[in-house]
């Protein structure tokens, strides 16, 4: 990801003076990493997923988790993408991705599994939006990325490290 310091350009009528211009886009892709990276913690993800079973009647679970950041990258199906909107969906499904397949130490399986489920569902709706055409070249382009890291993500075989046991049948 790009810095989110201040480029400094060089002023045409006075090259001795510099201003300050930010990109805001890369400041707005910031804040949402800092806030997924928050979220999907694994010891957060391990006390929702604990909350769930000390807790009765109305609880916040997992499934609510994953279902409400999916509806809030990709809810209002647009033609045309603004790119923060983009960025927000491309760093969803990037920690969707990390968490379904190389999920860090102490992440609960249900959250893989919530992770890996959370972007087939995803995947259908990108499959929707792209079905309809339509939109421009930025957004098209996205969709057929993420539906391309989804399809990876999904597709990709658990690699066992050196020295785990095998069960039984694979011996």
């Amino acid at each position: 990801m790009a810095s989110c310091k201040a480029d400094l350009l060089e002023d045409w009528n006075y090259p001795w003076r510099y201003a300050s211009d930010y990109d805001v886009s890369t400041r707005i892709a910031g804040l949402y990493e800092a806030a997924l990276s928050t979220l999907f913690q694994p010891a957060r993800l391990a006390r929702v997923l604990d909350n769930e079973r000390r807790a009765s009647g109305d609880r916040f679970t997992l499934p609510e988790l994953f279902g409400h950041l999916e509806k809030t990258a990709f809810g209002q199906p647009k033609s045309s993408l603004s790119q923060d909107r983009r960025a927000l969906q491309r760093l969803l499904v990037v920690h969707l991705s990390r968490l379904a397949a190389t999920p860090a130490k102490g992440t609960p399986a249900e959250a893989s599994q919530g992770a890996a489920a959370t972007l087939r569902s995803i995947q259908g709706r990108i499959d929707g939006a792209l079905k309809k055409g339509g939109g421009d070249a930025y957004t098209r382009a996205h969709l057929e990325d993420l539906k391309a890291r989804i399809r990876r993500t999904l597709e990709a075989e658990m690699e066992v490290p050196a020295g785990w046991p095998l069960p039984p049948d694979h011996q």
